[in-house]
Order: C-alpha cells, then sequence, then structure tokens
C-alpha cells in the first residue's frame, strides 16, 4: 500500500546551514499492517511521519507512492496524530471527533450517527458535549483517536501520541487503539521511544539509525495476538526481541550522543588556553 523509495531530506537553517535529517530511506506497508518506528531523539522519525503524510516534500530526491500514487501534498488519504494536544477548546467533544466530517461537507445527520458509535466504542458516552478542559489527558486522546477514524483514512499516522501520558493510561490507550485497529483494519505508521509499546502493538519494527536516518533494521513481531503489554513482556519471545532491538537501538543512541559530545566540544591550543603558564 505504502512504497517509499530511496527518500532523502535535508533542512536549512537560518545561518543557511545544512542539516541532513534523512538519507536514502526505502521501505514497504501492506494494507492493515501495523507498523512502528525507534530511533534516537532528533534522528529524523518525525520527518519521516510528515513527507509520508505529505506535510513536507522530499528535498533529496526519492519517492513516497500511496497506491502507486505519488502522495505529492495531497491532504485526506491519511489521519495524523501526534504527542500534541489539538482538539480546539472551543468545541465539544463530538463537534471536535466530527470536524474531519464537517470540512468533508458530510450531512450533520450522518456526521452525528457515525461519531455517537465511535464514541460509544472508545468509553466517552455521556462526555459528547463536554469541552477539552473538562477532560483527562487520556479522554483527550481518545477523541483524538476517533476524530482521525470518523473520516476513513486509508491510513493512520502516528507521532508518539501516547509519549506524555501515565503508565496506566499509555497501556489502557494501547488496548483501545488495538481494538480500533481490529475493527477497521486500518494501516498503522507509528512513532514510538518506549520498545515494550513497539514490541505489543506492531506486526513490524523499524529501527533508525542516528541522524542522517537511515534503516538500520527491519523486526518482525510473530508474537501471537491479542497482546497484554504486562503479560507479554514475561514470554520468552518477548524477552529474546525485546532484547534484540534494545542492543541496535543502544547503539544509535551512543552513536548520537558520541557527535552531540564532539560537536559540542573544544580543545584549545595549550599556548591559548586561558590558564596556561608558561
Amino acid at each position: 500500500m505504502i512504497h517509499i523509495s530511496s527518500i532523502s531530506y535535508t533542512y536549512v537553517a537560518l545561518d543557511r546551514s545544512r542539516i541532513k535529517a534523512i538519507e536514502e530511506i526505502s521501505l514497504e506497508v501492506e494494507r492493515g499492517e501495523f507498523v512502528s518506528f525507534l530511533g534516537p531523539s532528533g534522528c529524523g522519525k518525525t520527518t519521516l511521519i510528515e513527507i509520508i503524510a505529505g506535510l513536507k516534500a522530499v528535498n533529496g530526491g526519492g519517492s513516497v507512492l500511496i497506491n502507486g500514487r505519488p502522495v505529492n501534498g495531497r491532504f485526506g488519504w491519511a489521519g495524523y496524530m501526534s504527542q500534541s494536544d489539538t482538539l480546539l477548546p472551543w468545541r465539544t467533544v463530538a463537534e471536535n471527533a466530527a470536524i474531519g466530517l464537517e470540512i468533508r461537507g458530510i450531512p450533520k445527520s450522518e456526521r452525528c450517527g457515525r461519531i455517537a458509535g465511535l464514541i460509544d466504542q472508545v468509553g466517552l458516552s455521556g462526555f459528547e458535549n463536554k469541552y477539552p478542559f473538562e477532560l483527562s489527558g487520556g479522554m483527550k486522546k481518545r477523541v483524538g483517536l476517533i476524530r482521525m477514524l470518523a473520516y476513513e483514512p486509508e491510513v493512520l499516522l502516528m507521532d508518539e501520541p501516547f509519549a506524555a501520558l501515565d503508565a496506566q493510561t499509555r497501556e489502557c490507550l494501547q488496548h483501545d487503539l488495538l481494538d480500533l485497529w481490529k475493527n477497521y483494519r486500518k494501516t498503522v505508521l507509528f512513532v514510538t521511544h518506549d520498545l515494550v509499546e513497539a514490541i505489543s502493538l506492531s506486526d513490524r519494527v523499524f529501527v533508525l539509525t542516528s541522524r542522517p536516518a537511515t534503516i538500520k533494521r527491519e523486526y518482525r513481531v510473530d508474537l501471537p495476538r491479542p497482546r497484554c503489554g504486562q503479560d507479554i513482556q514475561f514470554s520468552p519471545g518477548f524477552r529474546d526481541l525485546h532484547g534484540a532491538i534494545r542492543s541496535s537501538l543502544h547503539e544509535e543512541v551512543n552513536a548520537f550522543n558520541n557527535s552531540r559530545f564532539k560537536l559540542h566540544t573544544f580543545e584549545p591550543h595549550a599556548a591559548t588556553h586561558p590558564h596556561y603558564q608558561a
């Protein structure tokens, strides 16, 4: 369904310096797959998701095809969910969830019926007329989930959506996401820093290198579903996979930290050092 071929991306800073974020990334994602991306902080994971979403255009070559068609800034084919809370504070739960349908011109009666079913599925019945300031962090994320699903996008692009939540709420939302994925069989691309989250949710996990990001390794998660985040951690298969991914990721985190250290370390000549004495 998604065919990414040799894409590269370089940022140009205000001082005209160039920072290569992504270099020659190629991968394919089948329809209905759940795929996660892991990598050091700042390696280019968000940039990759934004390119797939059509929010950024590749500027170093390569292409992104969705069902054989180039993205080229097309919108509406994918739902996008970030770590930030993006609910509109002046709209209720139902109104926030329906905004995509409203923009598409779907009649109000149809919007209401579709949203009511989704609200019930994620356990928000009774909160339809509440405003974001009246909701917990987990409830806001549930609204974000059903807002994506309401207008029936082909792909869900999720950039660390649960990172700011406490562990218990995060696990509940992981279950909600898997239930919705099972029911609707959407293709999901998911960015996370949490190895347990990546393994529990995914069919495949891609480990990205330190910047510029390339694909270091792909891991297929063959553990049986449904998966419970706590119970599955005690299985031998999980421990083996977790250890392998952690080792691969740890190498890249060390490489990233070493590059930052070299960038910010200056070794002056002894004769010019302020404490040098002849």
